[in-house]
């Protein structure tokens, strides 16, 4: 099976993955502002 990706859904992609890595990192030094409500627990991310 042969899996074909036009330009588009390659760069959706980078977009995406970028726009998570940088979430997380600024999650990680508490930079990001936060909108979640005081009594939900912030989201695991990634972990240094």
């Amino acid at each position: 099976m042969r899996v074909t990706a036009n330009y588009s859904d390659i760069t959706r992609l980078v977009a995406a993955s970028v726009q998570h890595a940088l979430d997380a990192y600024l999650d990680v030094l508490g930079l990001r502002e936060d909108d979640r409500p005081d009594d939900e627990p912030p989201s695991p991310g990634f972990r240094i």
